[in-house]
């Protein structure tokens, strides 16, 4: 009569299928699973989650810094975030344009 003995190796990890760190080889659950969180994981894009461990495709806007006035002389069309960059040509001051419009019409006047 020949007696077998069994021996089963312990793997410990998560046992959980569903979890983000899922170990196939795991038999022991030793409470280390993590859940999944989809999200945006490169932080060159808006969207970017610091919390994500799965990126599905979740990243679409760059981050671009740049001028967002379209007012502007120096306009960004691709800027996603105004990095206080903007300058206009001229006086945008509304003051002074009315005041020299008052100006030029009391010099006007002067003349007539």
């Amino acid at each position: 009569m020949s007696t077998m003995v069994h021996v089963i190796d312990f793997v410990y990890g998560c046992v959980d299928p569903q979890a983000f760190n899922y170990i196939i080889e795991a038999n022991v659950d030793d409470g280390s699973c993590l859940p999944i969180i989809n999200g945006c994981m490169d932080p060159a894009y808006m969207e970017y989650s610091s919390e994500a461990n799965t990126d599905p495709g979740l990243c679409n806007v760059l981050i671009v810094y740049g001028c967002m006035d379209l007012k502007a002389s120096n306009f960004q069309i691709d800027a996603s975030i105004d990095d206080g960059s903007c300058y206009y040509n001229g006086c945008m001051d509304t003051l002074a344009l009315i005041l020299s419009l008052m100006l030029l019409w009391m010099m006007v006047l002067v003349y007539i």
